[in-house]
């Protein structure tokens, strides 16, 4: 029986799809807490109130600031009635202020996943 060599160049390609693998199961892997988050996140935006789910997220990554600011927020929605253009703009600066953060510490793919959601 002849004896099977394993090249330099296979054991490489062996070990770059055992890397792929695993980062696609994590991916796919997704916690059940943060399915449940994103699954509210959805349900808040999809009955418009787009402020409730950007402070779910603050709440959800910790990020006291943010939800300071976005409760702050939603009372001034709440008691106008409507909410100013310059309100609307300071609104969607911290929010995205606020991804950025937490692209910095939890990845791309977390944001992405939020962004599908927003």
């Amino acid at each position: 029986m002849a004896k099977k060599t394993t090249t330099k160049r296979t054991i490489t390609r062996r070990v770059a799809a055992k890397k792929v693998a695993t980062r696609v199961s994590s991916i796919q892997k997704v916690d059940t807490a943060f399915k449940r988050f994103l699954t509210k996140i959805a349900k808040l935006t999809n009955d418009n109130f787009h402020q409730k789910a950007k402070l779910e997220i603050a709440k959800y990554f910790k990020m006291k600031d943010y939800e300071k600011i976005f409760s702050a927020i939603i009372v001034i929605h709440e008691t106008e009635g409507y909410m100013e253009e310059e309100l609307y703009k300071y609104s969607n600066n911290k929010a995205r202020e606020m991804l950025k953060k937490i692209e910095l510490k939890h990845g791309k793919t977390v944001v992405n996943q939020i962004k599908k959601n927003l």
